[in-house]
């Protein structure tokens, strides 16, 4: 599967890693399997684009569907990799990354503004089974929002189980994000966007 350069903020420190492994080894009945620490956060862009002022225009539904791929997904490598010499200590055989909490979908508008849009929701696509949707987080406001929309999940998602899913898909397609519109007038230009992805990591130590 293509993926493309990816935006990250690391998430873990070897001062944090390294006292949560001494803690754990020196506590009795720690072993494979052992103590969860986190969370520690991790972002990155999942996708970006252009709302075309047209699509604004009057209809009988005042709602409005984009579908975007979803290239940017990382893999669980990708994620496990950040432990991985962390300030030239490999951690990676102490750790391992055990669940990845949703916290929030950040939406940027890079040009223009949201201030026609009232509702917006973000759902995720799995490559290969679309109709195995996920709802990402969702956000309203009567009057309109402004250059960023914020969506929180109204439940729990753990984006491990999806990366785990993707990297266990043999396909060639990427998995996509759909946002869904509502929206009161027309804005003055294109709206331009970035979608980022913001994620709590747990880490599970074993020895």
């Amino acid at each position: 599967m293509m993926r493309r350069n990816m935006t990250k903020t690391a998430f873990l420190t070897a001062g944090t890693l390294l006292c949560a492994a001494c803690a754990a080894f020196f506590t009795p009945g720690c072993g494979a399997g052992g103590p969860e620490v986190g969370p520690f956060r991790y972002e990155f862009t999942a996708t970006s684009g252009t709302l075309l002022r047209g699509l604004f225009l009057p209809k009988e539904a005042l709602d409005l569907r984009v579908t975007r791929d979803f290239c940017d997904m990382p893999s669980e490598d990708e994620v496990q990799s950040h432990l991985t010499e962390v300030s030239g200590f490999d951690v990676s055989r102490l750790v391992r990354i055990s669940r990845l909490e949703l916290v929030e979908m950040v939406v940027t508008a890079t040009s223009g503004s949201f201030d026609v849009v009232t509702q917006m929701s973000v759902y995720y696509l799995p490559a290969g089974d679309p109709a195995g949707e996920v709802l990402l987080g969702t956000a309203s406001s009567p009057t309109g929002f402004g250059d960023t929309i914020v969506l929180v999940p109204s439940e729990r998602v753990d984006f491990l189980e999806l990366i785990q899913e993707n990297d266990a898909y043999a396909g060639s397609e990427c998995p996509k994000l759909r946002i869904e519109m509502a929206f009161d007038g027309l804005p003055s230009i294109d709206i331009a966007y970035q979608v980022d992805v913001v994620l709590d990591a747990y880490a599970q130590l074993s020895f």
